[in-house]
């Protein structure tokens, strides 16, 4: 039989190949990611780190209200990609391009005249794979809604509140639909403890490694000015940031090319549990990219579709949801 095309690698032109749903293409430094301080040794569920620090060792903050509101304004930013296009951030394809995405989140924050720092989270098991891992309907793996990394990183705001206290929260769209706290952010991705340091105490750590920030079974978080683009980015400049952005616009677009795809079995798996599960919102999905493609796209998540998706949804619906994806 002949092997099924992969419609993750057929989608556009450049794009990743994705062997059995394992995504790895990505060049060696689209491994890291930047960073930003908090306090020394404290766990992700302390809360000394994240509230009520003294406004005047703070940098500026902003008001909750005003956090929800960049927050949404974030949700729907665009990027020029490498065609010149405006083309909305892929938050929708979460294996990869966090590095870019708090780029350009950062940008345009710096934009609307706040400040923001970086935080970049690390975590590498025993036997060098990733330790964090993200329940995400948008995940292009068939059967695994979920996505690991080693590290992560996303923009954060200090946030004022009404007595005074300040509190960063994590920026991040592509995890969740609202501000996070540093606690919450971590804890999305990772049950574990996480201990913080500083740029340096990271700097000093990859010195000693061979110029890598993981350790193997080594759970941390820092935080990082915003020009910093990857982990272990320690000589960053703004200048430097804007050049490693444009070294990856070009993977960027690849990933916002592929959400058609990713949003088809989010849509999936989302009226797979939905209380009134229907197929219009997956036929709407599906409909985003070329007829010629949808077979491809089909085949690839039969699996998942004939499971509790196929169950949920009435045999009508089904097959006119098969026949949309098979012209």
């Amino acid at each position: 039989m002949e092997k099924q095309q992969d419609p993750i690698q057929a989608s556009k032109e450049g794009q990743l190949e994705n062997a059995g749903g394992s995504l790895s293409a990505v060049p060696p430094k689209q491994l890291f990611a930047d960073d930003t301080p908090v306090q020394r040794q404290n766990k992700n569920g302390d809360k000394d780190h994240e509230q009520e620090q003294q406004q005047e060792q703070a940098p500026p903050g902003i008001t909750m209200e005003r956090a929800n509101e960049v927050f949404q304004a974030l949700q729907s930013l665009t990027f020029e990609n490498s065609r010149g296009e405006q083309q909305q951030v892929p938050y929708h394809f979460p294996p990869d391009g966090c590095y870019a995405r708090a780029h350009l989140m950062a940008q345009a924050m710096e934009g609307m005249g706040i400040t923001s720092e970086k935080i970049f989270v690390m975590s590498q098991r025993q036997d060098g794979s990733g330790g964090l891992t993200v329940a995400s309907d948008y995940s292009p793996t068939p059967n695994v809604p979920s996505i690991t990394w080693r590290y992560h990183v996303a923009p954060v705001v200090n946030v004022i509140g009404e007595e005074g206290g300040v509190t960063r929260m994590v920026m991040d769209p592509s995890v969740s639909s609202r501000p996070l706290t540093v606690s919450e952010w971590i804890g999305l991705m990772s049950p574990d403890e996480f201990s913080e340091r500083t740029v340096d105490e990271v700097q000093e750590l990859a010195n000693n490694n061979g110029g890598n920030p993981f350790v193997n079974g080594d759970n941390y978080y820092y935080f990082s000015p915003q020009e910093h683009f990857w982990p272990a980015d320690f000589n960053a400049t703004p200048q430097s940031a804007d050049a490693n952005m444009d070294s990856v616009r070009d993977t960027l677009t690849q990933y916002a090319d592929q959400t058609v795809i990713t949003e088809f079995i989010a849509a999936v798996r989302q009226q797979a549990r939905a209380e009134a599960p229907g197929v219009e919102a997956v036929i709407q999905a599906g409909g985003r990219f070329p007829a010629e493609l949808r077979p491809q796209v089909w085949t690839y998540f039969l699996s998942e579709i004939n499971g509790d998706f196929k169950d949920a949804v009435s045999e009508e619906d089904f097959n006119r949801l098969r026949d949309f994806m098979n012209p």
